[in-house]
């Protein structure tokens, strides 16, 4: 029986067959968002509380771009907004590099 082998950690990051973000303080790793789904997430201005995104998440997102951190999900969504809008929303290079490391292995 095969088992699956265990993530591995580096900085804010998990690799679990795809790069997770850890935000820290408990909080859930996630897998990173791409621009367009970012941006129906946050040009929806009136979501439900039950359809948005936890703060996390918004932090996760922000170490994924290389933008800087941020537990207020208010001003985490306006790091976003602001980046995607001057198309500036893309994966830094060492980020890409930490990824393909860890996918190697």
């Amino acid at each position: 029986m095969d088992r699956l082998a265990p993530p591995l950690h580096f900085r804010n990051f998990i690799y679990r067959s795809v790069l997770h973000a850890n935000p820290g303080d408990g909080a859930r790793s996630c897998p990173r968002a791409t621009p367009a789904e970012l941006a129906a997430l946050l040009s929806s201005d009136g979501l439900e509380p039950s359809k948005d995104k936890p703060p996390h998440f918004y932090s996760a997102q922000l170490i994924h771009y290389g933008l800087l951190v941020t537990s207020d999900i208010d001003l985490a969504k306006h790091r976003l907004r602001n980046a995607l809008h001057r198309s500036e929303l893309a994966v830094p290079p060492e980020i890409r590099e930490i990824e393909d490391k860890m996918s190697a292995l």
